[in-house]
């Protein structure tokens, strides 16, 4: 490389501010964009892997929101960066300044991220590179040619529905390209190759190791008109919701097969009991993180694995998370006896 200028370390590295922290990624960008650079390495010190990012150019996008949405407070167009991206793996037999320099013929701006931040911003690449016109086609520099085209825009606060969107893992766990091979041992992620299946095993290594062994147990849940909630109307909504946010469904909706967005990868389940039903009219509510399944489990139709959940509930609790997998209409196997380290924030 020729030189770079450096971004601050992030200003917090635990889990739970990632996505605080990509937001502060996409600001710089824009920022050292406008003091005319346009050339970035994402990555941290000690890592073999990063990403490198040319901003191609700057347009703008009409913001067309409706009157009554809180969104329409502002009604100015909304910069979009068209971004170049790929991910690169530096070999340990050379340094990464070495390796990199043969990337760039000019200055580049080094963001400091954490591994996991990395990994969020390719999942947010690989997800808006989809929404693409096919008939946009910038520009390239030599030695582009298997870079991959995307986008970001400004982002602004969201509720764990949009955030667990980001969750739903679009391809290749490490890079977002397509998945060829499944880690043998959890079967809960994929890889598009044993290079970033080696490379992300330091932060994969204490979920697999949590669900290696584990035993999964189907069960099912209510539906139509077995469902206590049928000829009713619900919403469900927690603390980081607004009131905005609550998706009201009808009893049509409850009806229906709920949408198995998360296809046969594993994914987590909040099982929250209730406090107004005991004994043999016992009930749970089991709903992921984006709340794209939201159905009821009943004792009195599930007796054996709903006793099997009861005594996975911890003394007291009256909720728990579990990795589940979609295996039927009206099914899931889920993985009692094996609990995530620490509960997610949901």
């Amino acid at each position: 490389m020729t030189g770079r200028s450096r971004i601050a370390a992030p200003t917090s590295t635990a889990e739970e501010d990632t996505f605080m922290e990509v937001r502060q990624v996409i600001m710089g960008l824009a920022n050292h964009w406008d003091q005319k650079h346009d050339t970035f390495v994402i990555m941290n010190e000690n890592a073999r892997w990063c990403i490198i990012v040319r901003i191609v150019e700057v347009l703008s996008l009409p913001l067309k929101a409706p009157a009554s949405s809180i969104s329409s407070i502002s009604q100015k167009p909304v910069p979009v960066l068209s971004l170049l991206y790929k991910v690169v793996h530096i070999p340990n037999s050379v340094s990464i300044p070495q390796h990199l320099s043969k990337y760039f013929d000019a200055p580049v701006v080094s963001i400091s991220t954490t591994p996991l931040e990395r990994k969020f911003l390719l999942k947010l690449f690989a997800m808006n590179k989809k929404r693409l016109a096919s008939n946009y086609k910038p520009r390239r520099k030599k030695g582009e040619a298997d870079h991959q085209l995307t986008f970001v825009i400004p982002v602004g606060p969201l509720n764990m529905r949009d955030v667990g969107k980001l969750n739903n893992y679009p391809g290749c766990e490490l890079c977002g390209k397509n998945m060829k091979s499944r880690c043998s041992q959890c079967l809960s992620v994929s890889y598009c190759g044993k290079e970033c299946q080696r490379e992300d095993w330091p932060t994969h290594k204490a979920l697999c190791r949590s669900l290696k062994g584990g035993t999964w147990s189907t069960l099912t849940f209510s539906h139509g008109e077995t469902s206590p909630t049928n000829n009713m109307y619900r919403a469900v909504i927690n603390r980081y919701d607004s009131p905005q946010d609550a998706i009201l469904e009808t009893p049509e909706d409850l009806d229906a097969v709920p949408p198995n967005t998360h296809e046969d990868k594993a994914f987590l389940v909040k099982f929250q009991i209730s406090i107004t039903q005991f004994g043999e009219d016992s009930s749970m509510l089991l709903y992921d993180r984006q709340k794209s399944i939201q159905v009821y489990w009943l004792k009195a139709q599930d007796r054996a694995v709903f006793e099997e959940g009861e005594r996975a509930l911890t003394r007291n609790r009256i909720k728990m998370y579990r990795w589940a997998r979609r295996v039927g209409d009206y099914q899931l196997a889920v993985c009692f006896d094996r609990p995530p380290e620490t509960d997610p924030q949901w």
